[in-house]
């Protein structure tokens, strides 16, 4: 058989897009849509980046900063962007930064932080070419570079700018304006930031994000530093709430090793009851929040099975998951390598291995609550708890 040799001439209909082309052509593939939610995705993907350097000890504090003209600054105290060639693309590395696939991951700061990762694959190419204006600047050996892009594409080269003071904060700081002729025409709210911004700061507990409005006469500041994570996240859903027993705080990385595989997933929860009916679960995934995935079904899986074993000899028959969530609050947070989602924007997570790790960690946490020398089967907490849910059953039955 003859080798066939195609000729582009033959399928004149087929446009091959470049990156820059393609976000901009599709961009609900890549920040979930064009509104007002889809807007704000651009300030959360920068600020999940820095995240990640906070995970890995090279970042301690991030700054958000909206201004007039729908302009927003996002400013960390991390790594330096050396001004070397990228090989690969031989452009100056601060320029393939914002203009490549994936340069912007760990390869841009020479580390490795395999639980976490920021926009899959397409690092920061799609927020440049969705702003109508972006600056990027960076500090490196002593000085300050800057670059600036127009829809994603460069107005000039990767200029030295000055030296650095002798106090001023080494990092990376990017801004931008949305690129309205693409993304519905919106100002950024500032609340809807600072409820976002504060979920992520639970997740870095070493982190101090700082939201500054200067739009605003005098201009509007929120901080946030949660040095417990999800015990903090718990303490402050049920601030107000009359609570049935103490926060229980746990983390615990599980290891899978089959065939010549290993997998690690950190996993933190914490919990603790009310005496309401409400159910409060605040999950996230490498940063992400989400109400469903395989991690929730862990937790659901984990706890009726728990608490089920507990109260054995005291219910008529086991609990529903319907019995236990009432009152419940919940915080957990999942770091793994390589999650699956069910879209780009990261919807709900689809690993199974999640499901593994999240079902034995709680499942520990929940039994070490009764490991006690004083001779007694359950603690206060575990009889507490137990008595919540036939309360919820009782309260099912009316």
């Amino acid at each position: 058989m003859s080798e066939r040799k195609e000729n582009p001439q033959e399928y004149p209909e087929i446009v091959r897009l470049e990156p820059r082309e393609h976000v901009r052509k599709r961009p609900g593939m890549y920040i979930g849509g064009t509104n007002k939610q889809a807007m704000h995705y651009l300030i959360y993907e920068i600020v999940d980046h820095s995240i990640g350097l906070v995970f890995v000890g090279l970042c301690n504090h991030i700054w958000v900063t909206l201004r007039d003209n729908n302009e927003v600054c996002i400013r960390d105290n991390g790594l330096e962007i050396p001004d070397k060639i990228d090989e690969r693309t031989g452009k100056v590395l601060l320029e393939a930064f914002m203009t490549e696939v994936s340069v912007s991951d760990d390869r841009v700061h020479e580390f490795t932080n395999e639980r976490y990762r920021g926009m899959l694959s397409t690092g920061f190419l799609a927020i440049n070419a969705l702003s109508e204006q972006l600056t990027i600047e960076s500090t490196y050996k002593g000085y300050l570079w800057k670059q600036e892009y127009r829809v994603g594409i460069p107005q000039s080269k990767v200029t030295q700018v000055r030296a650095l003071k002798p106090d001023e904060p080494k990092g990376m700081a990017i801004t931008l304006q949305p690129d309205f002729t693409i993304l519905e025409p919106h100002d950024f709210d500032y609340d809807a930031i600072v409820s976002r911004l504060r979920e992520t700061a639970y997740l870095a507990p070493s982190v101090t994000i700082t939201v500054v409005d200067e739009r605003k006469y005098p201009s509007l500041k929120t901080e946030f530093h949660f040095p417990n994570g999800m015990a903090d996240v718990v303490r402050d859903c049920n601030a107000g709430q009359t609570v049935l027993h103490k926060i229980i705080h746990y983390q615990e990385i599980w290891v899978m090793e089959a065939e010549n595989r290993r997998e690690e997933i950190e996993v933190e929860f914490a919990l603790q009851y009310t005496d309401s009916n409400e159910t409060v679960i605040k999950s996230y995934v490498n940063t992400w929040c989400m109400d469903g995935g395989t991690q929730i079904q862990g937790l659901q899986s984990a706890m009726v099975d728990v608490i089920n074993s507990k109260a054995a000899n005291s219910t008529e028959k086991p609990f529903t998951w319907d019995e236990v969530k009432g009152g419940l609050t919940v915080g957990l947070n999942v770091k793994l390598i390589d999650p699956s989602f069910e879209s780009q924007t990261k919807i709900n997570l689809i690993n199974p291995t999640a499901y593994d790790a999240v079902a034995k960690v709680i499942y520990d946490g929940l039994n070490l609550v009764d490991q006690r020398d004083d001779g007694q089967e359950l603690s206060k907490i575990s009889k507490a708890i137990i008595e919540k849910c036939k309360a919820n059953r009782n309260m099912g039955r009316l």
